[in-house]
């Protein structure tokens, strides 16, 4: 080439820089839509969280996509609010106070993202900042803060003021300067400030950025984006856009771009905004000014997409995300593929296949045994590359260490073995390729790579690898040459990487649980269960299954999880896909099983990392609370601790009254007793004359009769009589009634009822019951009957008896015969 060749190509690469950035590197997109659980193929708009979870809006849906899956909501019945002022497209918010705020054409959905559910009532969420006028529209600005529109007034709800609003102009945007000025973006461009401080409700200034002429090209739209102590603002008119640069301090406006259609979106990184367009999307590099233009999108596999872009976002780790108004929802990893494949059509397949082939032929024998290639490195290790792994021998003769699936590889067949310049080993398998990574010669971790990556799917060719002067590495594939440079890629930029493990799913005794849900009469958790840290269940719900992300997007397989249980085990336990494919799926979502856990409580920690010694962020924990049953609960413990002592105390009274009653009634027994002996000593007292006075029908002997005991109260005193002549100590009621028998109340019945008689009818009837007991033994003389019961003669005796019987002693004998 002369030298005036050299000038002009110089000279072209000194024009055509201000259009090269960053974006020349090709990404490499993959396409998730209805076919992946998302509700709609129309992906409006796309926002990552603070902890790393995608929310995508299609059409009448919120979607949630964690890796694990997507989730969706559905508005409920009357769920929008109307907006008479807002005249654009999907327009997403979050405020602090745990809303996602979705504006569309005159209208606005207010999503709960503590329960992820829908608000009805919008109304009364806007009364509870304090605005209860009609609300025609509204704004959250970088802190989170809500500004409701109402009348010719937007009201701040932190800072509790209404600002005026000029009612001629629709107001499209509003920002907060660092809590100190608050923006008012107007249709026709300009800009309104006013002093959030309180030190005067007079306006600061007003500006625009173009003329009156121009302010009507781009009046249709507008959205704002924070960078520096300035505002990025795209605009747009019935055709046409521009994206404009705002400095407060200067009170400046500059132009930086115009496009001959319509801007959808824009997003800042790393000082480069990136704007989503009806063709493709454009970027514009804050720092150089370079523009540039991607109207055709790569796809994973190689073809390529031209399609209108709503929506762009950038998840935690880098990864770019596009919503389309029909395909779906694009991801592309945060660096370029560094795999390059050549099929064998193309020339550099030829070329690279001259280099495979000038190399020595694999060694397929080891020890005895066939193996697929053999391999030994700068450090003198052997590398056998088997159908069960790789083994790896750092000296003759001793026991290899064998790397498998367990350990990261994706496949245990290995074909062909190679050491970089960094002294790492890369093997070809039958489903991927693996960069084993030796520190001071010490393994450290297998890094894999498949398909997902832009390694073709299919499987390699024993020993076919070489290395280039330059570090390439060079892979026969059955179909493809693989090319890559390991010094091109980027594992130090993901080791030192935060991730915020996300809880995506619980499953008690096997039922899904929701916000809200009951279970067993008791609500597991109020909150949506991707916000919820601590689980309340009773007893019998103790199996449960969790599912937590990393939120790792772009090496979900490359996902490791460090967790401990302290109630259970105080050591961590590091798992991952490869160790623990039961534990950890290819989507790397950890699932943890708990069953038959005992009453307790019980701290779920849990990190996640790229790299299996790496630990970024502090263990994030759920509390899981197996309540005891009611009856052993410590309420029922203090109730029945209560009950027994109350119990105690009854007794205690009982015991002391029922001592008192026995102690009155041993008294009354005794007194009982004392009169029953002074009737009986009375008894016998009285003389035989008043016993032998003969009956007549006057009112005296009616009398007599009237104080007669009853000959129940007889009969028991003649069977008593022997029991308290013979026993002058103690004697109890008890044994009055056993001796009578009859019972103890009728003894007392008799007693108290017939005590008070006449004592002679008593000694008469006692004598004459003696008597007719005497009668019953048939062989007794009537005199003898007669002296012993203290009658003065046998016919004073035969006259008592009959007229208490109405029967003589003899025919009483005979009638007993």
């Amino acid at each position: 080439m002369n030298l005036k060749s050299v000038l002009v190509t110089l000279l072209l690469l000194v024009l055509l820089a201000p259009c090269a950035s960053a974006e020349d590197i090709v990404r490499q997109f993959r396409v998730y839509n209805a076919s992946d659980g998302l509700a709609d193929n129309s992906a409006q708009s796309v926002v990552c969280t603070k902890t790393g979870r995608m929310v995508i809006a299609t059409i009448g849906q919120i979607n949630f996509y964690d890796g694990n899956g997507f989730s969706h909501v559905t508005p409920v019945k009357d769920a929008e609010y109307p907006l008479e002022n807002y005249r654009g497209h999907y327009h997403p918010y979050f405020d602090k106070y745990h809303h996602l705020w979705l504006k569309n054409k005159h209208t606005v959905t207010c999503l709960n993202l503590t329960t992820e559910h829908f608000i009805a009532n919008i109304d009364s969420v806007f009364q509870s900042y304090g605005v209860k006028a009609k609300v025609t529209d509204m704004f959250v600005d970088d802190d989170g803060q809500l500004w409701l529109m109402h009348g010719n007034q937007i009201f701040g709800s932190e800072v509790k003021r209404n600002f005026p609003v000029d009612k001629s102009l629709n107001l499209q945007d509003v920002a907060n300067y660092d809590g100190r000025q608050l923006l008012l973006f107007y249709e026709n461009g300009e800009v309104e400030a006013y002093d959030l401080t309180g030190k005067t409700d007079k306006p600061l200034y007003r500006m625009r950025p173009y003329s009156e002429a121009q302010s009507k090209r781009y009046d249709r739209t507008s959205l704002l984006k924070r960078y520096g102590d300035t505002f990025l603002q795209i605009r747009d008119g019935n055709k046409e856009s521009l994206l404009m640069q705002f400095d407060v301090q200067k009170r400046q406006w500059r132009t930086l771009m115009t496009c001959e259609y319509k801007f959808n979106n824009l997003v800042v990184r790393d000082d480069e905004v990136f704007m989503a367009s009806e063709y493709g999307y454009w970027t514009y590099h804050l720092k150089t000014g370079q523009i540039h233009h991607v109207d055709v999108l790569t796809m994973e596999g190689g073809s390529t997409l031209q399609t209108d872009i709503n929506t762009i976002a950038f998840d935690r780790q880098g990864g770019m995300w596009m919503g389309t108004e029909q395909r779906g929802l694009l991801y592309a990893k945060p660096f370029p593929p560094p795999f390059k494949v050549y099929s064998w059509s193309t020339p550099q397949a030829l070329e690279y296949y001259n280099v495979l082939e000038r190399q020595q032929p694999p060694t397929t024998e080891w020890q005895g045994n066939p193996v697929n290639s053999v391999m030994t490195d700068s450090r003198g290790w052997t590398w056998v590359c088997t159908r069960n792994g790789v083994e790896l021998y750092k000296k003759a003769g001793d026991k290899p260490r064998v790397f498998t699936h367990n350990d990261g590889l994706y496949n245990d067949v290995i074909h062909s073995a190679i050491e970089d310049n960094s002294g790492d080993v890369w093997v070809s398998t039958s489903f991927g390729i693996s960069q084993i990574v030796i520190r001071n010669g010490e393994f450290v971790i297998i890094n894999s790579y498949n398909h997902i990556d832009n390694i073709p799917n299919e499987t390699f060719i024993n020993g076919r690898v070489a290395k280039l002067e330059d570090g390439t590495i060079v892979m026969q594939a059955l179909d493809h040459i693989v090319t890559f440079n390991p010094a091109v890629f980027h594992h130090d930029a993901f080791r030192d990487l935060p991730f915020y493990p996300k809880l995506t799913q619980l499953l008690v005794n096997g039922n899904q649980v929701d916000a809200g849900m009951e279970m067993d009469g008791k609500v597991i958790s109020e909150r949506a269960i991707t916000r919820t840290w601590e689980f309340n269940v009773n007893y019998n719900l103790n199996s449960l299954t969790f599912a937590f992300s990393a939120l790792n997007y772009f090496r979900p397989l490359q996902t490791y999880f460090r967790y401990r249980i302290p109630e259970l085990d105080e050591e961590w336990r590091v798992i991952s896909h490869f160790n623990e494919p039961e534990l950890v799926d290819d989507k790397g979502i950890f699932h943890l099983q708990l069953t038959g856990l005992k009453p307790g409580e019980y701290h779920i920690e849990l990190q996640a990392s790229m790299h299996p010694d790496v630990w970024i962020q502090e263990p994030f924990t759920w509390l899981v609370r197996i309540n005891e049953p009611w009856w052993r609960t410590t309420a029922v413990y203090y109730t029945l601790a209560l009950i027994l002592l109350v119990l105690v105390i009854l007794n205690i009274v009982m015991f002391n009254r029922n001592f008192r009653l026995k102690m009155a009634r041993v008294t009354g027994e005794d007194d009982l007793v004392r009169q029953l002996r002074n009737m009986v000593s009375r008894c016998e007292q009285i003389n035989s004359e008043s016993l032998d006075l003969p009956g007549n029908d006057t009112g005296k002997v009616n009398k007599s009769e009237m104080n007669r005991p009853h000959p129940e109260f007889i009969s028991m005193m003649v069977d008593v009589l022997p029991l308290l002549q013979e026993h002058t100590g103690h004697v109890t009621l008890k044994e009055l009634a056993k001796t009578a028998n009859i019972s103890e109340d009728k003894v007392i019945t008799l007693v108290t009822q017939n005590l008070s008689k006449n004592p002679d009818e008593v000694a008469r009837f006692l004598r004459i019951g003696k008597a007719t007991k005497m009668l019953n033994g048939k062989d007794v003389l009537i005199e003898d009957v007669a002296r012993e019961c203290g009658f003065s003669s046998p016919n004073k005796f035969i006259a008592a008896f009959y007229r208490q019987y109405r029967i003589t002693p003899q025919e009483y004998i005979l009638a007993e015969d």
